[in-house]
């Protein structure tokens, strides 16, 4: 008999096995539209020497680690699942899809920010617009599905586990609709992501997750999300998986008060913190290291104040003599 079938899809992440490149960090594109900027940046990415790995050994941290060994969890129930990832930079790809090393996220502040590089409106709009415009490159893989709806059209009766944060569902809430209406049963879209419960067309596919169960799951709040999935999985939740499923099945997991929210923040070196700031200071010669420190920190990476300051002044000064 033939086993039951899933897809798990989860976000990329900013910490990478190898650096990438000058020419494959998305904030020495140019500034344009979406679709602008993207024809740029795949032009990049398609002509690149850089070496290719597979995607999922280029990812790394503790969210990549969870979130990699969801189908292995999935096996233990029974379920086939095949691992997609939401790449800010290559659009939609599959685990063992040949990337480069590259960097572009939807976080804020940071230098290879997604939605930096636009002209004119931004917000929502604009990283849905992005990534449509990467959907309809064909990507590093031969006839591979490029969108989540068209992954669906393929398999309407296989479930859908996202896992990814609200900026990431921002940006593919367009194409995750299109799949929702696609499947054979609405309910087999299920959507983890804690803080965006009860909020936008996809509120009845969320599960009701938050920092909660941070304390009894163990690990950083930025792996909140793919630990939330995982603890449902490994109590075998019945096929063909739903949101209600999941829903019961999380609630019996071990939950606290909510705990010490303090950001788990990545250590960086000063060359690092140069580099962000000159990048920043290109955009915005006028950028207040206050501000940019902030931006920094919001982007998950941790520099004291006063050595950010220095650090600060040391590129400022030297942007000036190069004027």
């Amino acid at each position: 008999m033939k086993s039951p079938s899933a897809h798990i899809l989860v976000t990329c992440t900013k910490r990478k096995r190898l650096a990438a490149p000058g020419r494959l960090r998305l904030g020495s594109v140019g500034k344009g539209s979406p679709s602008d900027v993207a024809e740029r940046w795949v032009q990049r990415l398609e002509h690149t020497a850089a070496l290719k790995v597979p995607a999922a050994s280029l990812y790394a941290g503790d969210h990549w680690q969870i979130a990699a060994s969801l189908p292995a969890e999935a096996a233990r129930s029974g379920v086939k699942a095949r691992l997609w990832i939401l790449s800010a930079g290559y659009g939609l790809i599959s685990g063992s899809a040949s990337i480069a090393p590259y960097s572009a996220t939807f976080s804020v502040g940071h230098p290879d920010e997604v939605i930096a590089r636009f002209t004119g409106p931004e917000g929502p709009e604009a990283v849905r617009e992005w990534w449509a415009a990467l959907s309809a490159w064909p990507g590093p893989e031969t006839d591979a599905p490029r969108t989540i709806a068209e992954l669906v059209r393929r398999n309407p009766n296989f479930p859908i586990v996202v896992v990814a944060s609200p900026k990431y569902l921002a940006a593919v809430q367009d194409d995750l609709l299109k799949a929702k209406s696609a499947l054979d049963d609405p309910a087999t879209l299920i959507v983890v992501s804690a803080g965006g419960r009860g909020r936008g067309p996809l509120a009845s596919n969320m599960i009701d997750c938050s920092a909660r169960f941070q304390s009894a799951l163990g690990g950083a709040l930025m792996s909140l999300n793919a630990r939330v999935a995982r603890g449902v999985i490994e109590q075998h939740p019945p096929f063909p998986w739903k949101v209600t499923g999941f829903q019961d099945l999380l609630e019996r997991l071990p939950m606290t008060e909510p705990v010490d929210q303090t950001p788990q923040r990545q250590p960086v070196s000063d060359a690092d913190v140069r580099e962000y700031v000159r990048n920043a200071l290109r955009e915005n010669p006028k950028a207040r290291h206050t501000t940019l420190l902030r931006l920094y920190r919001e982007s998950g990476y941790a520099c004291e104040q006063k050595r950010f300051g220095r650090l600060f002044k040391e590129v400022e000064q030297n942007h000036a003599r190069t004027k």
